[in-house]
């Protein structure tokens, strides 16, 4: 072989091989360029289809795609659930359920019993004593729903019930629950509490690098923000809080401006925000007062971009 043909086959492999290597650095540069880009997530929520009192909220890892819910809302709104979740992958990556009232659990029974498209990888909820539920149950509690949830979801392994104070990851968050069904709750409420199932329901911390978000579900005795302050006090702080029993009759202003949260949220429709039966309006003139943005269903679908 002569000379210059032995020559260019070695260009030629060296043009090869700096090809190859080069495309490696490339390939290396956006694999670290990901792995270090800062986490976000979006934070929505949404208004019941209903045009009544519900809890509806989405969050999404914006880097993995990591898809969370919490509650759903009335059965009415099962079609919006379902929609959301296809329209961001058809995976549940967690479903966060607060307590078994219809405004909470309605969609979330309907889509468990007949997914369709959907895939639901975990389900994170109280376990209230069934007997115990429907003794305590007034007419507003309709426990037919819980009954319900009780008899689809029957040794279902996805079904979780993460006790006071545990902690875990969900979609890269760090969570962390302060209120279930247990000895803690019975002993902390007055006995003479006339709304034992409405705080049976999960309270808990999702918590990013930055940002962090408590969801009182529908806690709202006094006694219960007492216990909150005593216990937890070191993690009652959040950049949003969702406010207890939809920000009617609640839990009280001062445990909530204690938190010192930029943002509040109201799961209410306009005659509960201004109705003069209710007190959501007492809450909404503390928090001007107090410079906390406040949201609820009369703006819409409200988006967030969660650090």
């Amino acid at each position: 072989m002569k000379e210059k043909e032995v020559s260019d086959i070695k260009k030629t492999e060296y043009a090869g091989v700096m090809m190859v290597l080069t495309a490696a650095i490339v390939l290396f540069a956006a694999i670290l360029h990901w792995a270090l880009k800062p986490v976000t997530w979006t934070l929505i929520q949404y208004p019941d289809a209903t045009d009544t009192q519900g809890l509806f909220y989405s969050i999404k890892n914006d880097k993995t795609g990591e898809f969370v819910i919490i509650d759903g809302g009335w059965e009415g709104n099962e079609t919006q659930v379902r929609n959301v979740i296809l329209n961001n992958g058809g995976i549940v990556d967690h479903w966060f359920i607060t307590h078994f009232h219809a405004d909470h659990v309605g969609a979330f029974n309907r889509i468990y019993y007949e997914p369709g498209n959907i895939k639901i990888k975990n389900i994170y909820c109280p376990d209230p004593d069934l007997d115990m539920y429907l003794e305590k149950a007034e007419w507003w509690d309709e426990p037919q729903f819980y009954t319900a949830f009780k008899q689809i979801t029957d040794g279902d392994k996805r079904i979780k019930h993460p006790k006071r104070g545990e902690e875990f990851n969900a979609a890269g968050l760090k969570v962390k629950i302060f209120n279930t069904f247990d000895k803690t709750l019975l002993d902390t409420l007055n006995p003479e509490s006339q709304d034992l199932l409405n705080n049976t329901s999960l309270v808990f911390k999702l918590s990013g690098k930055e940002d962090s978000i408590i969801y009182f579900g529908d806690v709202h005795n006094a006694e219960m923000a007492d216990y909150l302050t005593r216990e937890f006090k070191d993690d009652m702080s959040a950049t949003y809080i969702q406010l207890g029993h939809h920000g009617n009759n609640s839990l009280p202003v001062e445990f909530y401006e204690s938190i010192a949260p930029k943002v509040a949220f109201f799961d209410a429709p306009e005659w509960l925000m201004t109705g003069g039966d209710y007190n959501c309006g007492w809450y909404v003139f503390k928090f001007d007062e107090a410079g906390i943005e406040h949201y609820d269903y009369r703006t819409g679908v409200n988006i967030f971009k969660f650090r």
